[in-house]
């Protein structure tokens, strides 16, 4: 894990993966696609280091949508570990001192635009 964060970091700095912070979150603490995509920063509690699956992200015939979670037991407050808490404290500080970042704001992208799948993989 450290050296795919490594790798990931870097990549995030050189502006090839600007999805590299919700790429973490998933994979840190085992988040459905649709979750870490509905992830907004009130929904992530750095102070307690928690955080809080409310809303799920579909696209459905081409159309972006935040709804509810796949199930009630989808919702809830998961524990972050510290490299993941780190990580999403620097992205945050990074993205306010860039005018970017809102508190009703998406994690997965600052200005709440969420990308088409061929945009992600051209972004990876």
């Amino acid at each position: 894990m450290a050296r795919f964060k490594a790798v990931g970091t870097a990549l995030h700095e050189a502006g090839v993966c600007r999805l590299w912070p919700a790429l973490l979150t998933a994979t840190a603490v085992g988040l459905r696609r649709g979750e870490v995509m509905g992830l907004r920063w009130r929904d992530v509690d750095l102070e307690r280091r928690k955080l809080y699956i409310r809303q799920n992200h579909t696209v459905e015939n081409g159309v972006h949508s935040f709804g509810k979670t796949k199930s009630k037991t989808s919702q809830r407050d998961i524990p972050m570990p510290l490299s993941l808490y780190s990580a999403l404290e620097a992205h945050r500080e990074a993205a306010e001192i860039a005018h970017h970042s809102r508190r009703h704001g998406c994690l997965c992208n600052p200005a709440r635009h969420i990308p088409s799948p061929r945009q992600s993989a051209q972004g990876l």
